[in-house]
């Protein structure tokens, strides 16, 4: 009897600790093993962009141990078809990416168990950042007032409703006597003269109507009393034969007063250009002009005669007139514009001619650089925005530590008047046009050392110029004087 009491006292005890321990030790509560399923999916997912990245939140989802982000530039974006980026969490920034292109993207969660279904698929397109984006306005005001263009349409407020938020005007060193007489209101009683062109009133108009329309102003002095460019820098007749010094003194001079004349004028001019194409020198201190080129000599290779003979000068000079414009306008930046792109080994002329200056102490707060036009021989292979040359030349600027703005470029949507072949992809038609810019400029917003760009003389039409200027109406963004070109509208980017 006693025997069985024992075993029976020994039985119960085992029992109570089996029991005890498929408890799991306490709580009682059974394990939701066999009733956990996988994870919902990701919910509030949200998309905002930023410069060249996107910001992904969502909500966490319980019992979750990771999540996967699937991106793509299509709509139909999926686990199947986008790009995987795993184990991330919010917020998540993805980086790198094309402004102006929009991103899509899903999310999964995942746990113990599996991996969520699909979210919903949200999307943005990274931020174009605040960029210098303009033109170079000029004839079209001659055009309406002396020749019966420009009647139906306002070619200034067409630019800037189509995203063109900039104008860059140039001015002469001339003054015209009957414009500063007469109400600009009044100036078609006047007979044309070609004093007018560029003269100091007929640039402050033109300012003053891109100011009223919303532009911001960009000055450049041409420094001649006649166009001046790559080909062509000519010192007003009184300045020719006057010495480098003197010439300083007179110059710094003429800049402070015109600086001073258009802020009187209430005109907030933000940039200012140091002359328009200066890569060869100012005021015929040029090469085979008032300083000897020697035979054999190639100005656009041998940095050492540039340095020694040209830049030496200009340097001088481009302090004297900076002095001039920054004692009338303190907070005005600086621009020195060249065209030399594509003309030297490796752009090594471009590269050293900044170089120099900075060397020099001339005080300049941006590059300018003329993009090579359709109408004239290439040196280089294009589309030239994507040759190593190009790509190279932008970079070293920017090592230097001075953002570019592309002062001029323009491409054609006409054969007539363009001598050089379209580039690859982009025919000579107006969506080639259309295409070719959009390119450019998503390139120039996604290039960090490229502060901004001026479409050069864009309110051109076929025909405006009676067919003077065949090369301007092919490159103009207008196709009449009540209709824009496709390519207009890829400014609204």
């Amino acid at each position: 009897m006693k025997i069985q009491i024992k075993i029976m006292a020994i039985f119960i005890l085992f029992f109570s600790f089996a029991i005890i321990s498929c408890s799991g030790g306490g709580g009682g509560t059974t394990p939701p093993s066999n009733t956990q399923e996988n994870p919902p999916a990701p919910p509030a997912v949200t998309a905002t962009a930023g410069y060249k990245q996107v910001k992904l939140t969502w909500d966490s989802v319980q019992g979750a141990t990771s999540y996967n982000v699937y991106w793509s530039s299509s709509p139909a974006v999926s686990v199947a078809t986008g790009t995987a980026i795993l184990n991330v969490t919010s917020p998540y920034i993805h980086t790198g990416l094309v402004t102006g292109t929009t991103y899509y993207y899903i999310l999964t969660a995942t746990n113990n168990i599996g991996t969520s279904g699909e979210s919903n698929v949200v999307s943005t397109a990274p931020i174009i950042p605040q960029k210098i984006v303009g033109g170079v306005p000029c004839d079209y005001l001659a055009k309406r007032i002396w020749d019966v263009k420009w009647k139906q349409l306002d070619p200034i407020s067409t630019m800037y409703a189509n995203g063109i938020g900039w104008a860059r005007v140039g001015v002469l060193t001339t003054s015209s006597a009957d414009l500063r007489s007469t109400p600009a209101s009044n100036w078609n009683t006047l007979p044309w003269k070609n004093e007018y062109w560029s003269s100091l009133e007929y640039a402050e108009q033109i300012m003053r109507e891109a100011s009223n329309a919303g532009m911001k102003l960009n000055l450049f002095f041409f420094l001649s009393d006649q166009a001046a460019h790559g080909g062509a820098q000519n010192a007003p007749l009184a300045w020719q034969n006057l010495s480098v010094d003197d010439t300083a003194v007179v110059l710094q001079d003429y800049c402070y007063q015109t600086t001073k004349y258009f802020k009187d004028k209430g005109l907030n001019i933000e940039l200012y250009d140091i002359g328009n194409e200066i890569e060869r020198g100012i005021l015929n201190f040029r090469p085979g002009e008032r300083v000897t080129l020697p035979s054999g000599i190639d100005q656009m290779n041998n940095m050492d005669y540039m340095k020694n003979n040209i830049w030496n000068i200009e340097a001088k000079l481009l302090k004297a007139a900076i002095a001039g414009v920054k004692q009338a306008n303190p907070n005005a930046k600086i621009v020195l514009h060249i065209a030399a792109l594509g003309a030297s080994n490796n752009n090594i002329f471009v590269n050293t001619f900044f170089q120099y200056m900075i060397e020099q102490g001339v005080a300049f707060d941006y590059a300018g650089l003329s993009y090579p036009y359709k109408s004239y021989p290439l040196a280089a292979t294009v589309p030239y925005f994507t040759n190593n040359d190009f790509l190279s030349a932008i970079s070293f600027i920017g090592s230097l530590g001075k953002k570019i703005i592309i002062s001029e470029y323009s491409y054609p949507n006409s054969l007539t008047g363009i001598s050089e072949s379209p580039d690859p992809g982009y025919p000579y038609t107006p969506s080639g046009q259309e295409q070719w810019l959009k390119d450019f400029l998503l390139f120039c917003m996604n290039n960090d050392n490229i502060a901004g760009l001026h479409y050069f003389y864009p309110e051109y039409y076929p025909g405006m110029s009676n067919g003077s200027t065949p090369e301007l109406e092919s490159t103009g963004l207008f196709s009449s004087d009540t209709q824009i070109q496709p390519a207009m509208l890829k400014f609204k980017l």
